[in-house]
């Protein structure tokens, strides 16, 4: 269907299908003839690009898909999604960024590189921050807020803010890639993992003997953000004398990179730079983790939520414990339904933020359209819609330099 990149018959010389996409540029790109090597410029609109979130889930059904031996009864919607987003990317009508949680998820999978070879081909040159980044970036935020007359800021969630590169460039035609080696890093991702886990199905365990109200565990979590930071940096001492121990040259540095440790030392500096003496410094900035208008912080009010209607479900008795992904997508979800237009996640993890109470009494600042394997139908149309928005000069131009819809 694509040919990239598509050639032109040479208006200097005359050459048929000689003169091909040299490179694109903001606003214009250029061809050039192979055989006379005239160049010729070609003006391109500006463009608005959507942003949309793909679930790792998502990314493996459509890997699975294209296997020739798959048998999935679903084989053809997932190849025709994936047809769809390529003609998106390349209509310049959307893009599907990858994210830190698509790169370690990945790297556990049988099928890393094509699962690599994927998301690097429809995230339209741009990539997501890390989870920790956003959580960063709000917290400073938040602080500068605090410092300046106590009240919790008018948030505004920006989408280009949380995106390496250019959202709405024009793509070029040829795309470059690192074929890095993460595969030191497989069984440290690996044992986070089950870290993780095991300590959320202790704390599902606990909800389920204990049944507190919604009400109770978003309290508690919507405080434990601020709190968990002060504590971690409290264990500091203790983790540096255990990594001293360690024969792990990395172990000290591993001690010391905590995101929350990380994060006390931004905000110690921030705080100095205010005034704050040296002396005061570090029970201000405790003063400042341990306030309540942090609730109001998008990421740490849509994960609280999450994890309240989770405890809901255990104590009313569900016996199935959150699967080893979950963290994950509540990072997920808690970090990037702020800002992008749409997210295509799992179905238990859509019905949370559909269900009650969470859904009328949380007013959480979610802007993405929530879209889940029960209502693919709907996900793909609302993709197709967003082509059928694309102007007939736009796709005219995506035709000439990538050969989408030739």
């Amino acid at each position: 269907m694509f040919e990239l990149p598509p050639y032109r018959d040479c208006p200097t010389c005359g050459e048929k299908r000689a003169q091909g996409v040299l490179s694109v540029y903001d606003g214009y790109y250029v061809r050039r003839c192979g055989k006379c090597r005239a160049k010729t410029e070609h003006m391109l609109n500006e463009v608005e690009k959507k942003v949309i979130y793909l679930d790792q889930f998502a990314l493996s059904e459509i890997v699975k898909a294209k296997q020739a031996n798959a048998k999935s009864p679903l084989k053809d919607y997932w190849l025709a999604l994936d047809n769809q987003i390529r003609r998106l990317v390349l209509y310049q009508a959307a893009t599907f960024p990858d994210s830190n949680v698509h790169q370690d998820e990945s790297l556990l999978a049988r099928a890393y590189e094509e699962l690599r070879a994927l998301y690097e081909s429809i995230n339209g040159e741009v990539s997501l921050y890390s989870d920790s980044d956003i959580t960063r970036t709000q917290v400073l935020a938040f602080a500068r807020a605090w410092l300046k007359d106590g009240e919790a800021p008018a948030y505004a969630c920006n989408v280009d803010d949380i995106l390496h590169g250019k959202r709405n460039a024009w793509l070029s035609p040829m795309q470059i890639s690192a074929n890095m080696d993460y595969s030191q890093f497989i069984d440290q991702i690996r044992a986070a993992r089950d870290t993780v886990h095991d300590e959320f199905a202790g704390l599902f365990t606990a909800w389920a003997n204990e049944k507190p109200s919604y009400d109770v565990v978003l309290d508690r979590e919507l405080r434990g953000f601020g709190q968990g930071t002060i504590d971690i940096i409290v264990d500091t001492p203790n983790r540096v004398a255990v990594a001293l121990q360690s024969p792990d040259p990395l172990a000290i540095i591993e001690a010391t990179g905590h995101n929350a440790y990380v994060l006390f030392r931004i905000l110690q500096d921030m705080f100095g730079q205010h005034g704050i003496s040296k002396d005061d410094v570090s029970k201000k900035v405790g003063e400042f983790l341990r306030w309540r208008g942090l609730d109001t912080m998008p990421s740490n009010a849509i994960g609280a939520h999450l994890f309240a209607a989770i405890s809901r479900k255990a104590a009313a008795g569900q016996k199935r414990l959150p699967s080893r992904g979950m963290m994950n997508d509540i990072k997920v979800i808690s970090s990037y339904a702020p800002y992008v237009d749409a997210m295509f996640i799992d179905n238990e993890c859509a019905s949370y933020l559909a269900e009650e109470p969470l859904r009328s009494k949380a007013k959480l600042p979610v802007r993405a359209k929530i879209f889940s394997p029960i209502t693919r139908d709907a996900f793909l149309a609302y993709l197709q819609d967003l082509e059928r928005q694309v102007s007939t000069e736009v796709k005219k131009q995506a035709a000439d330099v990538y050969g989408v819809g030739e």
